[in-house]
This record gives C-alpha cells, structure tokens and sequence, in this order.
C-alpha cells in the first residue's frame, strides 16, 4: 500500500447508563494510527487505501489531513466527509476528545482532566467505576503512568475563537 504509521491513543469520553437510571460521562480509550505514504502518492489512492483501512478493520471513520486541504476532516466509510478543524494544538484538561502519543516525552500535568490529575470526586462515578471493576479510575494517575504527549485538533480561526472539536 506504500503507507507507514505510528500508533497513538484516541481518547475521548462516552455516556453510559448506570443501573439503566442515571446517566454517566466516563472516560474511554481506544487504540488509533497516525498513517502517511512513504513517498509521493496520489491523493485520491491514498484515500482509497484509507478507505479500504476503515472498511476492513470495521471502523466508522478516520481523521484525515489531505494534501489538498488546509482543514483536517473526518473521513466515514462511505467516503462522506465532515470538517474537524485547521490546526492541531496541545490538549487542554477541558477537551472532551484528544489523541496521546505512545512514545516519547510523558504528558505534563496540565494536559490531564482534572479527574485524572486529582482522582475522581463525583459519589456516583467512583460507585459506578468501582462496580464495574475500574476503581483506579478514582485515583489520580501517578507521573510515571501517564502516557505520552496529547493533542487536539481545533479551528484557529479568529472567528471561532480557537475553538476546539
């Protein structure tokens, strides 16, 4: 396929129901590729190569930056598209959605969720992570466990103030 990647970890967090009555934000994990061609490709081979990824590995969709473009989009199995933004920035603890690096320099504090820097707080979470059999959701995650650097991608437009997606 002439493609090369490294792995990351797409983070983000999902709702659950707890005891089908309350509903719950909690976090999740999932293991995501950074992929690239190795050299000089086509731009419309390598979103069919892309394509061919999402579908064979049963994906809904994959991030993508093409050649073409300035904004990063969400690329579905389909070959639908839907912007994501223009940028990619450092995490910042209030990003819902984030990917962190495998390798490399651990993450800095100030990119952790506050859950994650001090442990959780909310009564509800720590019963809910502690009978579903994640209680180290409750502690703080201690330096040396962190994993590597985090980034998010966001709009850098004036208008949008920055926003983060």
């Amino acid at each position: 396929m002439g493609l090369s990647y490294y792995a990351v970890s797409g983070s983000g967090q999902e709702r659950k129901r707890f005891f089908l009555v309350l509903k719950l934000i909690e976090a999740s994990n999932e293991e995501s590729f950074v992929v690239q061609p190795r050299s000089e490709m086509d731009e419309s081979i390598f979103r069919r190569n892309l394509l061919m990824l999402i579908n064979k590995y049963d994906q809904d969709f994959a991030a993508v930056k093409l050649p073409s473009g300035s904004a990063a989009l969400l690329l579905f199995r389909n070959d639908d598209v839907s912007p994501l933004g223009d940028t990619a920035s450092p995490r910042k603890p209030d990003d819902p959605f984030y990917s962190e690096l495998r390798k490399g320099p651990r993450t800095s504090i100030g990119q952790l969720s506050t859950w994650e820097s001090r442990g959780e707080r909310n009564v509800f979470a720590i019963l809910g992570n502690w009978v579903r059999g994640r209680a180290d959701l409750n502690q703080a995650i201690p330096a040396e466990q962190r994993g590597g650097r985090r980034f998010t991608i966001c709009w850098n437009r004036p208008e949008r103030g920055g926003e983060n997606v």
